[in-house]
C-alpha cells in the first residue's frame, strides 16, 4: 500500500512537470503568434458557428484544389498524348498564323451568312408582297374581264355598238309586236328579221309554203298592211301601259289596185271588230264606198268647202286659206 502511494507520488509529480512545460511552450506559442497573454488570445478566438462555416468553405476549397489538380494532370496527360501523335510537322507560329487565318475566313464566313439570312428574310418579305399583289391583280382581273366582256359587246368610242344593240333590241321588240297586229289583221303572213341583215325586215307567206320575201318585193297592198302593223307597233311601244283606241290613216291609198285595196279594207274591218275607232282621209272613191259612216268635204266654188256627214250640226263653208 505504501509503494502504490508512493508510485501514484512520483506521477503526479511527472504530470505536474509535463503541464508546466507545455504551459510555458502554448504561452510562448501564443505570444510569437502576435498574443500578449491568454486573456487576450480568448478574446480572439472565432465564434463556433462562423469556425463552422469557415471548416466547411475549406473542405469545399480543399475539394476543388483536388479535382483542378486531376483535370490538371489529365489535360496534361491529354497533351503528351497528341503531341506523340505528331498531327503536324510544322512549327508552332505557322499553326498559329493558320488558325488565325481560319479564324479570319470563319468570321467572314459567319459575316456572309448573315447577309444571307437577311437577303432571306426580304426575299420572304417581298414574296408575301408579291403573293398579295397577285390576289389583289387576280381579283382585278376578274372585274376587267368583266368591263372587257361589255366592253367587247358594246363598247365603242362613239358608242356605235351600243346604239346597234339597242336598236336592234327595240327593233325585235317592234317587229314581234309588228307581227301580232299583221296576225290580227291577216293570218296569211308573219313578218319576222332578217337573219343577214339585222335590222331589214322579210315577210314569210304561209299561203305559199312559208315562202321567205323582202319588203321590197310585196305588193302594195301588202306593203300597206306591213306598214300599218308597224305602225301599231310603234304606237303600243310607246305608249307604254296606255291603250291606244284610235287610229287615223291619211291617204296611202290612191296607188293601190283593186286587191290591194280589198286586202286594206279588211285588215281595218278587223281592226275595227278590236273596239278601235278608225278614221280614214282619202280621195279615193272606191274606198268612200266602204266606208259605213263618213264626213264628205264638198266644194261650194269660189274656193270654198263645206262638211257633211254624221255628227255634223250645219253645214259650214270655210276659206281654205
Amino acid at each position: 500500500m505504501i509503494q502504490r502511494r508512493a508510485d501514484l507520488g512520483q506521477s503526479i509529480a511527472r504530470l505536474d512537470s509535463e503541464c508546466a512545460e507545455q504551459w510555458t511552450e502554448w504561452l510562448r506559442r501564443i505570444q510569437a503568434a502576435g498574443f500578449k497573454d491568454e486573456t487576450e488570445w480568448m478574446q480572439a478566438r472565432i465564434d463556433p458557428a462562423v469556425r463552422s462555416v469557415m471548416t466547411g468553405k475549406i473542405a469545399d476549397f480543399d475539394r476543388r484544389v483536388t479535382e483542378y489538380t486531376s483535370a490538371d494532370e489529365r489535360t496534361r496527360k491529354k497533351l503528351d498524348e497528341e503531341k506523340s501523335r505528331a498531327l503536324t510537322r510544322n512549327p508552332r507560329e505557322q499553326v498559329v498564323a493558320a488558325i488565325a487565318e481560319a479564324k479570319q475566313i470563319q468570321h467572314e464566313w459567319l459575316e456572309s451568312l448573315g447577309a444571307k439570312r437577311e437577303q432571306l428574310r426580304a426575299d420572304n418579305e417581298a414574296r408575301d408582297r408579291h403573293g398579295r399583289l397577285l390576289e389583289r391583280t387576280e381579283s382585278r382581273r376578274v372585274e376587267w374581264m368583266r368591263w372587257k366582256e361589255l366592253d367587247d359587246l358594246i363598247g365603242s368610242s362613239d358608242g356605235h355598238k351600243f346604239r346597234n344593240i339597242a336598236q336592234a333590241i327595240t327593233f325585235e321588240i317592234l317587229v314581234r309586236k309588228a307581227d301580232e297586229q299583221l296576225r290580227s289583221m291577216n293570218q296569211r303572213y308573219r313578218l319576222r328579221r332578217n337573219s343577214a341583215r339585222e335590222l331589214d325586215l322579210e315577210v314569210v307567206d304561209t299561203f305559199q309554203a312559208d315562202e321567205v320575201r323582202p319588203i321590197a318585193n310585196l305588193s302594195g297592198g301588202e306593203t300597206f298592211l306591213v306598214s300599218l302593223a308597224l305602225a301599231l307597233a310603234m304606237s303600243a311601244i310607246s305608249g307604254g301601259q296606255s291603250q291606244m283606241d284610235s287610229l287615223f290613216l291619211d291617204e296611202g291609198f290612191g296607188t293601190l289596185d283593186e286587191e290591194s285595196l280589198e286586202q286594206v279594207l279588211s285588215a281595218l274591218a278587223s281592226l275595227h271588230r278590236t273596239s278601235k275607232m278608225i278614221g280614214v282621209i282619202s280621195h279615193v272613191e272606191a274606198l268612200k264606198e266602204q266606208l259605213p259612216l263618213r264626213i264628205s268635204v264638198l266644194p261650194v266654188g269660189g274656193g270654198r268647202s263645206k262638211l257633211e256627214g254624221p255628227g255634223v250640226s250645219a253645214s259650214i263653208t270655210r276659206d281654205p286659206d
